[in-house]
């Protein structure tokens, strides 16, 4: 099942409710975006991921090499325990 929820906004934060088993978690924003996450969420679980920018704090050249070469490490997926 591929659940395309649509758009969350920076600092914004939204619930999705998904069955157990194992998922796949992705973040995209224009052509760049995050690795894919693999994860399993047992029933009745709760699980909370956070997304950050990989870009902070680097030079406009170092960002326009992750937008050509690495768009999939542009956004950071990490399980917030």
């Amino acid at each position: 099942m591929v659940v395309q929820p649509g758009e969350i906004g920076n600092g914004e934060t939204k619930e999705f409710s998904i069955s157990s088993g194992q998922h796949d978690l992705s973040l995209k924003i224009d052509r760049c975006g995050s690795k894919t996450m693999q994860f399993t969420v047992a029933e009745g679980a709760a699980l909370t991921f956070g997304a950050k920018s990989n870009l902070r704090g680097l030079k406009p050249l170092a960002a326009l090499w992750y937008a050509l070469f690495a768009w999939s490490s542009w956004i950071v997926l990490v399980e917030q325990r």
